[in-house]
């Protein structure tokens, strides 16, 4: 077990004690186990890393330590000496989001890209832990299988699934990642039973609200021109109870991609029939990226500001009550390098009649501009009601 791992200069990385937590991972003793699992975890993901610029030496020892650590930790995944394989699920989820390329400092990216690959070509022996009999291990692996972008595994996986099986918030997970990863690369049979599958999901009301909102997502972003309205209208009628904001752009942009139009009238609908200032806020931001095709707000972009601080975003902020700012970060996902706030606010428009057209009905719900916020100003527009309306007219 763990052959070869006695050959690698551990002391001239700084960690000699790493070995014997890779090894205490197998232990039969759960206290042993769970704390090498916690000091693997201190070890090799430094998220406070990516956000202290003065952390960069330990973000290098950081990544050098995960590039050795991480052969070991898929290898282990094989082992059945070691009987919380979640733990390792959960170490291989970590390094593979910690070794997301939009959040590696460039000269980092080298090892990062080799550890991420590693993880990604050994997803087939993730795969059959998803019919593990523990719950956690198979919610694990299915999000070590998202973070692979494994769509045919995640599909087999979804289509075995029953509410006796998984818990409803495994479900959620699976359903409304499934969609994202799949939309793109699914085999046509499993393509067809998915959307049957998810067609199943969309109108058994037994689902609550999240599972069929996210099945709504998901179907509009794999079965694209074939999308039946229901899915529209199922995901207008249960967004209001879901809090996961990043549906609402990810639906916009599916619908986009079938008929830019469509997806227009659907965010105005939302944003007239919406009620929380949340939800508002990011149809209206998804209904911008839209009309002015800027991409400044796709799927992956909205985060809570803390995340992303390091690179100096504008953020969006939204007042949701007197002394409550919420703030998020916006920046572009073709090009890591952040819109400098200034530039961004200090666009003078040249609008279209279409766009005139939009923020002219946009004008007239009132409760919109009843919400203090920046939004306007990060696409070049003028914040306050009668400012926008006099550009306009």
């Amino acid at each position: 077990m763990f052959e070869g791992i006695d050959r690698i200069d551990w002391n001239g990385l700084n960690a000699s004690n790493v070995p014997s937590w890779l090894k205490n991972l197998a232990s039969q003793d759960k206290h042993i186990s769970e704390e090498a699992f916690i000091l693997l975890q201190n070890e090799v993901v430094h998220s406070d890393a990516l956000i202290g610029r003065d952390e960069r030496e330990k973000l290098i020892r950081g990544v050098e330590i995960a590039y050795h650590v991480t052969p070991f930790l898929i290898e282990a995944i094989t082992y059945p000496e070691i009987q919380n394989k979640r733990m390792v699920l959960v170490l291989l989820e970590d390094l593979i989001s910690y070794t997301d390329l939009k959040l590696v400092p460039l000269e980092f990216s080298e090892k990062a890209t080799l550890i991420h690959q590693l993880i990604c070509t050994n997803r087939n022996r993730y795969v059959p832990l998803l019919s593990d009999r523990d719950h956690g291990i198979r919610f694990s692996a299915s999000v070590l299988l998202v973070g692979c972008g494994t769509a045919d595994e995640l599909a087999v996986h979804l289509l075995s699934m029953t509410s006796d099986e998984e818990n409803e918030f495994n479900k959620y997970y699976i359903i409304s990642e499934f969609g994202r990863i799949s939309k793109d690369g699914l085999a046509s049979d499993l393509k067809s039973k998915s959307i049957t599958l998810l067609e199943s999901i969309l109108k058994d009301t037994k689902n609550n609200s999240k599972i069929r909102c996210a099945a709504a997502v998901g179907l509009v972003e794999i079965a694209k021109f074939d999308v039946s309205q229901s899915a529209i209208e199922t995901f207008i009628d249960t967004i209001p109870e879901v809090e996961n904001y990043e549906l609402l752009v990810r639906f916009l942009q599916a619908i986009k991609m079938i008929d830019r139009s469509k997806a227009v009238s659907t965010a105005i609908r939302l944003i007239e029939q919406l009620q929380n200032n949340l939800h508002i806020c990011y149809t209206l931001l998804g209904l911008f990226d839209i009309i002015f095709e800027e991409g400044k707000l796709s799927t992956s972009t909205i985060d809570d500001a803390y995340i992303f601080n390091f690179y100096h975003t504008p953020k969006i902020q939204v007042r949701l009550q007197k002394d409550d700012m919420k703030q998020f970060v916006a920046y572009d996902p073709q090009n890591l390098d952040p819109y400098p706030f200034t530039s961004l606010i200090d666009i003078t428009r040249n609008l279209t009649s279409q766009q005139k057209s939009i923020l002219d009905r946009l004008l007239s719900i009132d409760k919109l501009w009843d919400i203090e916020s920046n939004i306007c100003k990060l696409y070049g527009l003028p914040s306050s009601h009668s400012q926008l309306r006099a550009l306009i007219s």
